[in-house]
């Protein structure tokens, strides 16, 4: 009896245990066939909405499908992208490589990784790096799954970067010390202009180039405007390795780290001692000219005054000459007066009743007078009358005293037409050319003048 009711316990024991795992199993069952009714919307979504840009290919390059950090990436609207040829995107210079790559893809069926430029569609370049991997479709055609990751930021660090280690090799020495000072790292031309090669400089405070020239507060105050203003610039003498000194142009700049500290100083400095050679040379000739333009004012003045005195005594001359020339023609004018004109007279009075005789010593008179009242004396009557032969001077002479044609002839011993001729010819050498002028008024203005 005993052993039946056991039998019959450990039965309905074992029925509850059976119940009890249907019905956990059929729960299990019921969950699994909620994941597998909602997995094809959730497995899209990671897809659609991951950050990672995901895109598959054809083998020939054509979009089956992308996600939509694929579409902001290349900046075109996420349904506009389907069947559209991905190598369009790819940059020009990169072109080559992207099909490189499909190719090899395609030979090895291995994950392929490299970087290239696409362009978006506003003309914008992105560089990304590509990882590439062909898979088999259910239709038996290869597939390409590929990732993008936008990288240009770090491609244009690593440019920077680049950028900065050309820039460090620049003509300037430049010295880069931590925070306390001490050098870590120079460039060549450091090492060129101090003779300090790196291994000499690193671990050394800055101060290795200091000569002492100025007191410790002096470099104290150089510091403090770096802190203040972030930099120093000026002109100091330095110390080369082999103790030659030099000048220098000195920059002082602060690196200041994202806490507002400062984490870097850089020195960058000039050997200026050509320039200050062309300085000098530039000051020493300046000076020269200064003192020659000096000099030449000085001789100048001294010429000048020399002049003035020179010019001071010709005036006296002058002055001199004139007067000798009034007493000479007043000493000669007394005596052709007293000695010569009253022979003169006495020989008019003689020769009363002889009118050719008169006439003609009339006309002697009158051209000694002439003759002394212009001694001494410049003007145009002599240059203007030395164009004249001495026949024509002898009728110009008795025009000029009123004497008629026929006396002139008389006189001249010749015919009064060639007295008519002379006076033409006269009349043309003196510029005569009108009928209107009057031959003896001109000679009379001409001589008295």
């Amino acid at each position: 009896m005993n052993e039946s009711n056991e039998m019959n316990a450990n039965k309905i024991h074992q029925d509850n245990f059976t119940k009890e795992g249907l019905k956990q199993r059929n729960g299990e069952l019921q969950l699994a066939h909620v994941d597998q009714e909602k997995s094809p919307d959730y497995y899209r979504n990671l897809f659609d909405f991951s950050p990672t840009s995901y895109i598959t290919l054809t083998d020939d390059g054509i979009i089956v499908e992308c996600n939509y950090a694929t579409a902001n990436l290349l900046g075109v609207e996420h349904k506009k992208l389907a069947k559209k040829r991905f190598a369009r995107f790819v940059a020009d210079e990169d072109k080559e490589l992207w099909n490189w790559h499909c190719l090899l893809a395609k030979q090895s069926r291995n994950n392929r990784s490299f970087a290239l430029s696409v362009l978006r569609d506003d003309g914008v370049p992105v560089y990304v790096q590509l990882n590439c991997i062909v898979k088999q479709a259910v239709d038996g055609f290869p597939l390409f799954l590929v990732t993008l990751n936008d990288i240009s930021s770090y491609k244009q660090a690593d440019e920077a970067l680049r950028i900065a280690a050309v820039a460090f090799e620049t003509q300037n020495g430049i010295a880069v010390t931590d925070a306390d000072k001490v050098i870590l790292r120079v460039n060549e031309a450091f090492t060129r202009i101090t003779g300090y090669i790196a291994e000499d400089s690193i671990k050394q405070t800055i101060s290795i180039l200091s000569m002492g020239q100025h007191n410790p507060s002096y470099y104290e105050s150089v510091w403090v405007t770096v802190m203040n203003n972030g930099y120093w610039q000026g002109e100091t003498l330095e110390k080369r390795k082999n103790s030659e000194t030099f000048p220098a142009w000195i920059t002082l700049t602060a690196v200041i780290n994202k806490e507002g500290g400062v984490s870097h100083y850089v020195c960058s400095l000039t050997d200026i001692t050509a320039q200050k050679q062309a300085e000098k040379i530039l000051l020493e000739t300046r000076h020269r000219l200064e003192n020659q333009v000096i000099t030449t004012k000085e001789e100048l003045e001294k010429v000048k005054k020399e002049t003035a005195d020179i010019n001071a005594a010709i005036t006296v001359l002058l002055k001199h000459q004139e007067s000798n020339k009034a007493q000479s023609q007043q000493a000669l004018y007394r005596e052709v007066e007293e000695t010569i004109l009253p022979f003169l007279k006495k020989l008019k009075g003689a020769s009363t009743g002889r009118v050719q005789a008169s006439e003609l010593l009339g006309v002697i008179e009158a051209n000694l007078l002439q003759l002394v009242s212009a001694y001494g004396r410049t003007g145009t009557a002599p240059s203007a009358l030395k164009q004249l032969t001495p026949l024509e001077t002898q009728v110009a002479s008795m025009v000029r005293q009123g004497l008629p044609t026929k006396s002139i002839a008389n006189t001249l011993r010749i015919s009064e037409g060639t007295v008519s001729i002379h006076r033409n010819h006269i009349r043309k050498k003196l510029g005569l050319n009108k009928t209107s002028d009057n031959l003896q008024i001109y000679l009379k203005t001409l001589l008295d003048d």
